[in-house]
């Protein structure tokens, strides 16, 4: 059941990443989280200079063989001038991939734990529309 549904997430996921590491060979590209092994290098005076994808939930459209799923960029960086630009290329990047949409950004300031330096965090909300298969109700 939902074969072509299945097959179009990972098509999509698929896309999302190759298109950001196309993108952005020099930031470094995480699924989900930045694990604590990983995030101790940057601890240790490496600059944060980073992206998590982040699948979120699926979420009922009016259409009933539709569903929408929030798709989360969290884009890291340390000492640049250049991140409102950086912001504005990930998004146009992602929205060259079928069926997903701009939403919206959430900037954020964070603490490096343990030393005076501080990163930005842009969280990069879109959704995308995902077909299922929906047999009718009896």
């Amino acid at each position: 059941m939902n074969e072509k549904a299945k097959a179009h997430i990972q098509r999509v996921n698929t896309s999302i990443i190759t298109n950001l590491k196309a993108n952005f060979p020099s930031i470094l590209l995480f699924r989900d989280e930045i694990t604590s092994e990983e995030a101790s290098a940057f601890e240790q005076g490496t600059r944060f200079w980073a992206m998590v994808f982040v699948l979120g939930a699926l979420n009922p459209t009016d259409n009933r063989t539709k569903l929408t799923q929030t798709l989360q960029i969290d884009y890291y960086s340390e000492d640049r001038d250049d991140v409102d630009e950086t912001v504005l290329d990930i998004i146009s990047t992602l929205l060259n991939v079928k069926t997903v949409e701009f939403v919206n950004t959430i900037p954020l300031r964070a603490k490096v734990k343990d030393t005076d330096r501080f990163v930005d965090v842009i969280s990069i909300n879109f959704r995308r529309s995902i077909p299922i298969e929906c047999t009718n109700r009896i």
